[in-house]
């Protein structure tokens, strides 16, 4: 997956720039994606992850590398985003796989069982957990 994309601009943002990411982006999983998780989302912000922001034009996108792989926590955007832009663009020098924190809205993408550990979901009666999805890493703690 190397690719020449160049590196985003890395982006410094304050606890009200966070917070704001959350409320004013659209979901970025079409498929499974959490509300009312702000509590879940600050504490993320408190253990460091706002030094991870990154951005492109209006989107900014939360991420880490580590050796190669860069695994991908959100993309953060008012409009619409297409995940096939956000991989080209993440495809910089030494990067040969982007593991997603979350399920994204993207076809041909290789899908491997998690490895986060189990958690526990409270269902609506007859309503399943979606198959192939996982649960976004930043709505967990």
């Amino acid at each position: 997956m190397s690719g020449a994309a160049p590196p985003l601009e890395h982006v410094r943002v304050d606890a009200e720039q966070w917070r704001r990411f959350k409320l004013e982006s659209l979901p970025y999983s079409p498929r499974l994606y959490t509300k009312d998780d702000m509590h879940i989302w600050m504490f993320h912000y408190y253990q460091g992850m706002d030094e991870d922001v990154y951005r492109f034009d209006d989107v900014h996108v939360i991420y880490m590398i580590e050796r190669s792989r860069l695994n991908l926590y959100a993309v953060l955007s008012p409009r619409p985003v297409d995940m096939r832009d956000v991989v080209a663009r993440l495809s910089f020098e030494g990067i040969t796989e982007i593991v997603f924190k979350f399920t994204p809205d993207l076809d041909g993408v290789e899908q491997r069982p998690s490895r986060d550990g189990q958690w526990m979901f409270r269902m609506n009666e007859g309503q399943l957990f979606p198959e192939g999805c996982r649960f976004p890493y930043l709505s967990k703690a």
